[in-house]
């Protein structure tokens, strides 16, 4: 019984994959991604030095690739109104 399940289970399995794949790719494709640059390191460590409020790692890598980007962060951290220069929008 198993042996007869299972070549089915696995074509699934890779169908089910394949089109979680397409999905993915379809809506990343609605969206500008960005590389990260040199350039958004450096605006990185000066945004967690030179904010009022620190940042966390995380929201400091994003914010300085949106600034980079012309890209408006869509958000409800408040921590995001101390970066000059970001378009934050709430939600």
């Amino acid at each position: 019984m198993v042996a007869q399940i299972m070549p089915w289970l696995a074509r699934w399995v890779l169908d089910y994959e394949e089109r979680g794949y397409e999905a993915a790719r379809e809506l990343a494709s609605r969206f500008l991604v960005l590389d990260l640059h040199v350039g958004d390191a450096l605006r990185c460590g000066l945004l967690q030095t030179r904010s009022a409020r620190r940042l966390g790692e995380n929201d400091a890598w994003l914010a300085a690739q949106a600034l980079r980007g012309g890209c408006t962060i869509v958000t409800r951290d408040r921590r995001f109104d101390d970066v000059p220069g970001l378009e934050v929008l709430r939600y």
